[in-house]
């Protein structure tokens, strides 16, 4: 690990390992890694995505067209199963709710 075999190279410069990444972020020294924490399958990790950024957006526009508030909107049959599978997920993401052998190929 990069802080541990730089210690004492840290701490004589009064440099956190925070600070140290934040910089070499901004600089654009170091690039920032978008990985999956969790236990997602791809499927599941593309599934989430689908429902976060089309099908919940979308059917609530739709919703909202027809006339109903935010509040009818919410509490919709058609929505409220969505909810429910993306928070779900969500859960899963982060690790929680699983049972051994939930999943047997995470998302690199």
């Amino acid at each position: 690990m990069f802080q541990d075999a730089n210690e004492d190279d840290l701490k004589r410069q009064d440099i956190s390992p925070k600070h140290f990444v934040t910089f070499g972020l901004l600089q654009g020294f170091l690039e920032k890694i978008d990985t999956v924490v969790g236990v997602l399958t791809k499927n599941e990790f593309v599934e989430l995505e689908q429902l976060r950024t089309k099908d919940i957006p979308q059917k609530k526009q739709q919703l909202k067209d027809q006339g109903l508030s935010s509040a009818e909107v919410n509490k919709h049959p058609e929505i409220k199963p969505l909810v429910s599978r993306m928070n779900t997920l969500k859960g899963k993401q982060i690790g929680r709710g699983l049972s051994s052998g939930d999943v047997s190929e995470t998302v690199p």
